[in-house]
This record gives structure tokens, sequence and C-alpha cells, in this order.
């Protein structure tokens, strides 16, 4: 079993708090990774509900479609989490998702992260 999932790329900034004193993410990318299996949602467990909120549709954001807060996950991690998976499934979006990411130099960004958004 699996749900269809977006990956967004966020550079998190301690400046824009919201009312609820979250930071302001803003997008740089966003790929659609459309349905995962269990084993990728089951990889995420342990990671926590990020501290920002995004804007999707126009509207600030800071839980999926499903009403789960969205997930952070540092880039390098989603990179492995992506990279064992693609060990086990021939996936083709598995590639140009590393790839996205593997193209980010953290020395050009301040607070990047990955945020998981399921619907």
């Amino acid at each position: 079993m699996g749900y269809e999932s977006k990956l967004y790329v966020v550079e998190k900034s301690p400046r824009g708090l919201n009312e609820d004193g979250m930071k302001y993410g803003e997008v740089i990318a966003m790929i659609d990774m459309c349905k995962l299996g269990s084993d990728f949602i089951n990889m995420l467990s342990n990671y926590p509900p990020t501290d920002c909120y995004i804007y999707i549709d126009d509207e600030e954001t800071v839980e999926d479609k499903y009403g789960d807060p969205l997930i952070e996950i540092p880039v390098q991690d989603m990179i492995n989490i992506l990279d064992e998976l693609s060990q086990k499934e021939d996936y083709r979006r598995f590639a140009p998702a590393i790839g996205l990411l593997g193209g980010f130099n953290s020395k050009d960004w301040g607070d990047l992260v990955v945020l998981h958004y399921g619907y």
C-alpha cells in the first residue's frame, strides 16, 4: 500500500514567522513522486514534523492532504532513502529525484531541507 507523494525542497528562513511561530519555507523545487510504497512511508517515520510552513496553491500549508504534518528530511538523508529504494525497485522517478537533490550544494544554501507532502 502507498499513497501519492510530493517532495518539496525548501530553504527555511528564521524570518517570516507565522502566528504559530513557524518559520517560512521558500519552495526551491518540487518533484512529484506519484505513488510510492509502504517501504518509503516507513522510512520517513523516524523524521519529525517540520517547524516551517510553505505555500501550496497560494495557501499557507503545514500539513498534507491527509491532515498529517509535513515531515522534514535532510537532503542527504532523502538521497540515501531514494537510493536504497532504487536498489530494491526499478522506478523511473528515483533517478531524477536523486539527481535533483544531489545537485544542491549545501554551501550555497542556508537551512535546506526536503518536506514530504502526501496527497
